[in-house]
């Protein structure tokens, strides 16, 4: 954080500049990665991590200080009003420059790690678009339960670990061109909620090689999952302990940038 204020004033740049210069300049680093053989020290989840978890909690710290600052000094009223234009500014500045990040397509290409991911992210603003046209036709199904087909890519991924640190809300996905306007070509009518997923073990259903298959390889949405997942290796059977290991290592520490 105290780096890119730095940047930021010697700059004598924006915000929005200062954020898009971030996200871009890490960008490039996870393209240069896809396209390079990987030597004795892989380095593709390094770069993701520096652009999915380091990157977005130096973020928060530069919105959250300035916050800090406004709520320390509210006894004094005329400072208070200029803080706060600042921090609306700055929160303001970084929607933006996440908004402008859509247009660098070339940067956004995924990477083979994180395909599922970033098609997770888009299905969710599927359905949280379709929530909000009126439609039932998807009500009771989550992000997890859909077939993963969409075309989700860094930038859904990015925006996601903002939602997620609350420095960014589900209004991202209203934005232009972050989900297609025909609705149709993404939601697939022969979705069930009897699909394997999360909600299916929650719901009760039993460890089937199916469900096994599928929970290894989908990080858990919640604690209470997890928290699920560990009584069946505890007092599970046999075979449910194994697979509940198997479960655990694979799906809750595979991926971990939103943590």
């Amino acid at each position: 954080a105290g780096l890119l204020k730095a940047l930021q004033a010697l700059n004598q740049a924006t915000w929005r500049d200062s954020f898009l210069g971030l996200w871009t300049s890490l960008l490039r680093l996870v393209q240069m990665e896809i396209n390079s053989s990987e030597g004795p020290v892989p380095r593709m989840d390094t770069c993701l991590c520096l652009l999915l978890s380091i990157a977005t909690l130096t973020v928060v710290k530069i919105v959250e200080e300035e916050e800090t600052v406004v709520s320390s000094e509210a006894d004094v009223k005329s400072r208070h009003r200029k803080n706060t234009e600042s921090v609306v500014s700055r929160r303001a500045e970084l929607v933006s420059s996440l908004k402008c990040l859509g247009n660098f397509q070339g940067l956004l290409t995924r990477p083979p790690p994180v395909c599922s991911l970033a098609n997770q992210a888009y299905a969710k603003a599927v359905l949280f678009l379709n929530k909000n046209a009126g439609s039932a036709f998807l009500d009771g199904i989550s992000s997890n339960d859909l077939p993963l087909n969409f075309s989700g890519n860094l930038w859904h991924l990015i925006v996601e670990a903002c939602i997620a640190r609350d420095i960014l809300d589900t209004s991202a996905y209203l934005w232009p061109g972050y989900v297609s306007k025909d609705l149709g070509k993404h939601i697939p009518r022969n979705v069930s909620i009897q699909v394997p997923s999360w909600s299916s073990l929650m719901s009760g259903s039993p460890l089937t090689p199916q469900l096994v298959s599928v929970l290894v390889s989908t990080p858990a949405n919640s604690l209470a999952e997890i928290e699920r997942m560990y009584e069946i290796a505890v007092s599970g059977t046999d075979d449910e302990k194994i697979s509940a290991a198997m479960i655990l290592c694979g799906a809750s520490l595979s991926r971990g940038w939103n943590i």
